[in-house]
């Protein structure tokens, strides 16, 4: 039990994160923004990197889901969080307003991330004798 506690307890955590970030004003996120055109759905995509990482890792630690599984449910934990994350900003959030690009830059953030911790790990673990 404290295993899949400190396996989820990050993930918990980077949503509560982005839940806060979320709820202040689009004006007080602005200046923490790169100078970059877009630069908004590189910061979703960073972030649901994370978050896609993180809910893998916790995926993980469930001993009958194969890593493959384990990847596609990250995936669909961070894009679904980033759906509601775009709802939360329309219906809850002052100055601030869903975007189904920001959508589209979560999806592709925790995909690309998940994808290449797969792929890292099949490729590590190929060259390793079978117990």
């Amino acid at each position: 039990m404290r295993r899949m506690a400190n396996a989820w307890l990050p993930v918990v955590a980077w949503c509560a994160a982005l839940f806060w970030l979320s709820s202040r004003p689009g004006d007080d996120v602005a200046p923490f923004m790169p100078p970059l055109p877009q630069a908004d759905k590189l910061v979703h995509a960073l972030a649901y990197a994370v978050g896609g990482v993180l809910a893998r890792r916790g995926w993980r630690m469930k001993p009958r889901l194969s890593p493959g599984k384990a990847t596609l449910a990250a995936i669909a934990f961070a894009t679904a969080y980033g759906l509601t994350d775009e709802v939360h900003q329309a219906v809850g959030s002052a100055g601030r307003q869903a975007d189904p690009l920001d959508l589209a830059a979560d999806a592709a953030g925790a995909t690309i991330a998940c994808l290449c911790v797969h792929l890292y790990e099949r490729r590590r673990d190929a060259g390793r004798p079978s117990a």
